[in-house]
């Protein structure tokens, strides 16, 4: 049985993270969009780094999951580097990044809901439904990301703080 309790502080600080950043986009919508580029660029290749480093931890012990992990960890590091080499790129097209990000943090979840199932946690299915809204969520501000940055600013805001509250609320539930 995979010992969740061992990278739940990791989690605990990762929903923080989000709640804090869900925070700043959505009271600081107009602060400079290459401030927040590295800033997520810097949050990314973190995160990036981080599921690396549990995807290293699960080989180690012949765990499943770990392919997801660094999958995710190549995926969100790569994306930090580029943000943080080209914040003026990133800011053309940020809602898109910010709705490709939610897409990729949510098929993650649906990933652990599902493994959650095999190990026989009753509640596997919030977390699947956690992962689906934010499925449903990334996809709608990817294909519709508004008009202006702002707006998508406040709404990306708004689903790192309903995502950061599900991760905090998954990291406390399941210990």
């Amino acid at each position: 049985m995979m010992d969740f309790t061992q990278s739940r502080r990791g989690k605990v600080l990762l929903a923080v993270g989000y709640l804090l950043l869900g925070l700043l986009f959505l009271f600081w919508p107009g602060a400079s969009v290459r401030v927040l580029s590295r800033v997520a660029g810097i949050c990314l290749l973190v995160y990036g780094l981080l599921r690396l480093f549990f995807g290293w931890r699960l080989r180690r012990r012949d765990l499943d999951g770990y392919r997801s992990q660094f999958f995710l960890g190549l995926t969100f590091a790569a994306l930090g580097v580029f943000c943080l080499a080209n914040p003026e790129a990133v800011a053309s097209f940020l809602p898109f990044l910010l709705g490709l990000i939610l897409l990729l943090d949510a098929v993650g979840k649906v990933q652990r809901a599902f493994e959650l199932r095999r190990l026989g946690f009753p509640r596997w299915w919030a977390v699947l439904i956690a992962a689906l809204v934010l499925l449903v969520v990334g996809a709608a501000l990817l294909f519709n990301p508004f008009g202006a940055v702002k707006a998508a600013m406040v709404f990306f805001g708004v689903c790192l703080l309903a995502d950061g509250a599900a991760d905090l609320a998954f990291a406390l539930l399941f210990r």
